[in-house]
Order: C-alpha cells, then structure tokens, then sequence
C-alpha cells in the first residue's frame, strides 16, 4: 500500500485536504483445481461478506461440492477529497467526495481464469455533505449530514467494506442520513439511516436504522 496527502489552508475559514492512495493485493485470486485434485483449495478465501464476483475452484464433477474463491485481481486506487467552510463558531459546512477504482479489474483475464464473461464493475463512490459542528465536543453542539454512495461488484474486496451499510459487501448503492447532538462535554448521541439497494443482479433493499450514545474520555 502506498498513501500521500496535502493539506491546503488558504484561510483562518477555509480548509482543504486532498488524499491519494493505492493498495496492491497479491495472490488473491482463486485458482482453478486440476480435475479431480484440490491442490488450489487454499486460493478461496476464509472470509468474505458479499458483492465480488465469484467462480467455483472445485472442478471435481460433483455439482453439489462447491468452493468458490474471488475471479477478480485487485489493485485499487482511491481519491478522496474534502472541503471544510467555516460559517460561524462553531457551524462549519463540510464537502466530501471519495473515488475508488479497481485497476486489477481485466475482463479478458476473468474470462481465462474462470470460462465467465463479466461486466466491468471495478468502480465507486461517495458525496458526503455535512453542516453543523465538525467535532462533538461540548454541550448543544450538533451536526446534520447527508451522504450517497455507489459501490459496484468488483471495485473493492468486498471483505473489508463497511459491515453496516447494505450489512456489509459490494454491488449496493443508496442514501446515509446522520444527525448528532451533544449532551455534554465529550458526550453525544449520533443517529444514522441507511438506506440501500443491489446495482445489479436479484433485487435486495436494506434499511437500517442506528442509535449510539458515544462518551470520549
């Protein structure tokens, strides 16, 4: 993995910072086991949550043994931006945009390694807009936000996602709607509203509500 950043303050109001990084996974895709062996067993992952496309390793003629393993190399490359305005003290109003794109995504190779033809699914994003206080610190602060995010199948490894929206994986896109408020000194409620739904393949909607009481000490 390979990570660089740059801060930019061209005022006591303005605050902008820009990110870019890349994160290079080897060995992680499955191979195909010779006919009747399971040499290449170990090739599927031990964990995943769901959205990647996926093959099965097995190859020994008995359709009711099953192991499948990632189709995908992934190599990802991630852009995020953010803006922060101040409009008061201590309301801020806050921009960001976050881009990733998986590089390691190679149709030709896909359909080599696994006989499928897929569709290019290697990219996402998130808009996030925030108003409101940019830290929960003190009594009566608070903070409204909206975001939308689309994650296609194959632009993350869907093991590492969010377990929270969509409960985790790729292949979703939809709407997080948060608010917090403070109680006191270090001490907050956060609520959030996440609301999402597959890009492609059988239909799935998930909508999930969250309450947190947080105290930081």
């Amino acid at each position: 993995a390979a990570q660089a950043g740059v801060e930019w303050v061209p005022s006591n109001d303005r605050r902008a910072k820009l990110g870019l990084a890349l994160y290079d996974y080897r060995n992680i895709a499955g191979r195909l086991n010779d006919f009747g062996y399971n040499s290449y067993d170990e090739t599927a992952p031990k964990f995943r949550q769901k959205g990647n496309t996926l093959f099965d390793i097995s190859n020994d003629g008995d359709p009711d043994t099953n192991l499948y393993a990632l189709a995908s190399d992934f190599r990802q490359l991630n852009l995020t931006g953010e803006l922060d305005i101040r409009l008061s003290n201590p309301t801020h109003l806050m921009f960001t945009a976050d881009y990733v794109r998986n590089l390691g995504f190679d149709a030709a190779k896909i359909q080599s390694r696994t006989g499928l033809s897929v569709d290019r699914q290697d990219k996402g994003y998130l808009l996030r807009v925030a108003v409101g206080s940019p830290v929960m610190l003190l009594k009566d602060d608070w903070q409204l936000s909206l975001a939308y995010r689309y994650l296609e199948a194959d632009a993350v490894l869907d093991a590492f996602t969010d377990s929270d929206f969509h409960l985790g994986g790729t292949n979703n896109k939809g709407f997080i709607l948060g608010a917090q408020y403070g109680l006191g000194r270090n001490t907050w409620l956060n609520a959030r509203w996440l609301s999402s739904r597959e890009i492609s393949g059988l239909p799935l909607s998930i909508n999930t509500l969250q309450l947190y009481f947080n105290a930081k000490f």
